[in-house]
């Protein structure tokens, strides 16, 4: 285990804070460990959402009133996940098409690709719908982010796959939207 990291200040002294010329002393100002810029670096970046994108869904009216939105085959359905910070992928991840997004449809499930939003706030993944997929109402749901989210820090490459990792817990931060869709309905 680390001594301390970018996130987490020296074990010795836990309350040390994040400084230009690195982690200090509270009290004293005194430089406890160097690391230039520290206080500049944006060390996490959490995931806020995880949302389809509905705006070319098929909509059909309930009773109640409100849209049920369905994607047939050969429908592109778009998931985007938001972002605190603007956020970047591995290189080696986009290069090997390992960035994908894994959703439940109904007993089965699918991988989203990675399509666009380095850099940003914002990553956009697509899937096409294929025959034999089927989802009710409230089936289709993320379950795994298959790759590395990095916080982006401009001039600072990714050279160590360790850092800036970003939380992607999909617990609680799925839109609710997720409940009013359904694939290949019948």
């Amino acid at each position: 285990m680390s001594l301390w990291t970018l996130t987490n200040p020296p074990v010795w002294k836990s309350d040390a804070v994040a400084t230009s010329a690195g982690w200090a002393d509270p009290d004293t100002g005194e430089v406890l460990v160097t690391i230039d810029g520290l206080s500049t670096f944006k060390t996490h970046a959490p995931l806020i959402n995880v949302a389809l994108d509905v705006t070319h869904a098929h909509r059909i009216l309930q009773s109640d009133g409100s849209f049920l939105f369905s994607f047939l085959t050969g429908d592109v359905i778009p998931l985007v996940l938001t972002f605190g910070e603007e956020v970047q992928l591995s290189p080696y991840d986009i290069t090997n098409n390992l960035s994908t997004v894994t959703v439940a449809i109904g007993s089965g499930s699918a991988s989203f690709d990675y399509v666009s939003g380095q850099f940003s706030t914002k990553l956009v993944y697509h899937y096409t719908v294929l025959v034999g997929d089927t989802g009710a109402a409230g089936t289709v749901t993320p379950t795994a982010i298959t790759h590395h989210i990095h916080t982006y820090i401009p001039g600072h490459p990714l050279n160590d796959e360790t850092h800036y990792l970003v939380d992607t817990t999909l617990t609680g931060k799925i839109d609710p939207i997720f409940e009013l869709v359904e694939v290949n309905p019948s």
